[in-house]
Protein backbone atom coordinates (compact mmCIF):
# COMPACT_ATOMS: atom_id res chain seq x y z
CA UNK A 1 0.00 0.00 0.00
CA UNK A 2 1.09 3.88 -0.68
CA UNK A 3 0.02 7.05 -0.14
CA UNK A 4 -0.24 10.31 0.30
CA UNK A 5 -1.58 12.93 2.11
CA UNK A 6 -2.52 16.81 1.98
CA UNK A 7 -3.67 19.19 4.31
CA UNK A 8 -6.15 22.23 3.21
CA UNK A 9 -7.23 23.87 6.42
CA UNK A 10 -8.37 21.54 8.92
CA UNK A 11 -9.41 18.59 6.11
CA UNK A 12 -6.80 16.06 5.60
CA UNK A 13 -6.87 14.92 1.69
CA UNK A 14 -5.37 10.92 1.22
CA UNK A 15 -5.19 9.18 -1.93
CA UNK A 16 -4.25 5.17 -1.58
CA UNK A 17 -2.76 2.55 -3.86
CA UNK A 18 -3.58 -0.46 -2.77
CA UNK A 19 -3.00 -3.87 -4.27
CA UNK A 20 -6.68 -4.23 -5.86
CA UNK A 21 -7.78 -0.63 -5.86
CA UNK A 22 -7.39 3.23 -5.87
CA UNK A 23 -8.75 5.08 -3.15
CA UNK A 24 -9.52 9.14 -3.03
CA UNK A 25 -10.78 10.18 -0.14
CA UNK A 26 -10.96 13.03 2.85
CA UNK A 27 -11.72 13.74 6.41
CA UNK A 28 -11.83 16.71 8.86
CA UNK A 29 -10.88 14.91 12.07
CA UNK A 30 -12.78 11.94 12.62
CA UNK A 31 -14.45 9.62 11.12
CA UNK A 32 -17.68 10.78 11.15
CA UNK A 33 -16.09 12.82 8.31
CA UNK A 34 -14.50 10.31 5.97
CA UNK A 35 -15.86 10.74 2.51
CA UNK A 36 -14.16 8.16 0.03
CA UNK A 37 -14.34 6.69 -3.12
CA UNK A 38 -12.68 3.83 -5.10
CA UNK A 39 -11.81 2.59 -8.12
CA UNK A 40 -10.04 -0.20 -10.07
CA UNK A 41 -6.58 0.02 -11.55
CA UNK A 42 -8.14 -0.06 -14.88
CA UNK A 43 -10.26 2.88 -13.98
CA UNK A 44 -7.78 4.50 -12.79
CA UNK A 45 -5.29 4.02 -15.69
CA UNK A 46 -8.18 5.23 -17.86
CA UNK A 47 -8.45 8.62 -16.08
CA UNK A 48 -10.92 7.95 -13.73
CA UNK A 49 -10.36 10.97 -10.98
CA UNK A 50 -7.25 12.49 -12.97
CA UNK A 51 -8.90 16.37 -12.32
CA UNK A 52 -9.38 15.57 -9.02
CA UNK A 53 -6.47 14.57 -7.58
CA UNK A 54 -4.20 16.90 -9.82
CA UNK A 55 -6.83 19.53 -8.27
CA UNK A 56 -5.89 18.26 -4.47
CA UNK A 57 -2.99 16.54 -4.44
CA UNK A 58 -0.48 18.57 -7.78
CA UNK A 59 0.28 16.84 -10.85
CA UNK A 60 3.43 14.97 -9.29
CA UNK A 61 1.47 12.96 -6.98
CA UNK A 62 -0.96 11.74 -9.97
CA UNK A 63 2.27 10.86 -11.63
CA UNK A 64 3.93 9.02 -8.89
CA UNK A 65 0.37 7.26 -8.39
CA UNK A 66 0.23 6.40 -12.15
CA UNK A 67 4.03 4.76 -11.72
CA UNK A 68 2.50 2.66 -8.11
CA UNK A 69 0.10 1.29 -9.87
CA UNK A 70 1.63 0.44 -13.01
CA UNK A 71 3.89 -1.07 -10.93
CA UNK A 72 1.32 -3.59 -9.32
CA UNK A 73 -0.07 -3.91 -12.25
CA UNK A 74 -3.87 -3.50 -13.79
CA UNK A 75 -6.74 -5.35 -12.59
CA UNK A 76 -10.08 -6.00 -14.53
CA UNK A 77 -12.69 -5.44 -12.31
CA UNK A 78 -15.13 -2.29 -12.49
CA UNK A 79 -16.34 -0.37 -9.11
CA UNK A 80 -19.23 0.97 -9.34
Amino acid sequence: MTQWKSMKGITEHYVIVRGDRVIIGEHSGSGRTDRAMACSHAEFLAGRHDGLIRRVHGPDTLREMREAVETIGTDSSVSS
